[in-house]
């Protein structure tokens, strides 16, 4: 198991987005595998990480549902107010919806478009839900 700062840094500006590969919900899934040891279903009603991409570019609002409701389906949903680093979090944003990891100290870490892997202010974004690995 990995260290969350250790994780996050070898990521912040240097991978740019690529949808399916490097974008908010690929780094929460792999954020899963490397920091939690956490094996999740690769495939949930139907879509699966190498299809996501596809899967968005069709129907932005219906693959972004599914994979809330993946979350809903294998992570433990807790109060904003209970969230600690290493949460998953799913954010709102001028219309959009999306996902990241909630950094601790105020901070959120998720993929964007021209930016690429970033750590950003959580007071910008509205928290739509959170999900914590296991029960505490």
């Amino acid at each position: 198991m990995t260290n969350l700062a250790t994780w996050t840094s070898a990521r912040v500006g240097k991978q740019q987005y690529e949808l399916g590969q490097i974008d908010c919900f690929r780094l929460v899934m792999d954020y899963a595998r490397s920091f939690n040891n956490k094996e999740l279903p690769v495939e949930f009603s139907g879509m699966t990480l190498e299809t996501y991409g596809d899967w968005y570019l069709q129907d932005e609002n219906r693959t972004v549902e599914i994979a809330i409701k993946y979350l809903d389906t294998y992570l433990h949903e807790i109060p904003e107010s209970k969230t600690i680093a290493g949460d998953v979090l799913v954010l709102r944003y001028d219309g959009s919806t999306f996902f990241g990891i909630d950094g601790g100290n105020g901070k959120i870490i998720t993929v964007f478009v021209k930016k690429g892997i970033r750590v950003i202010r959580k007071r910008h974004f509205e928290i739509v839900k959170a999900f914590t690995w296991a029960l505490r």
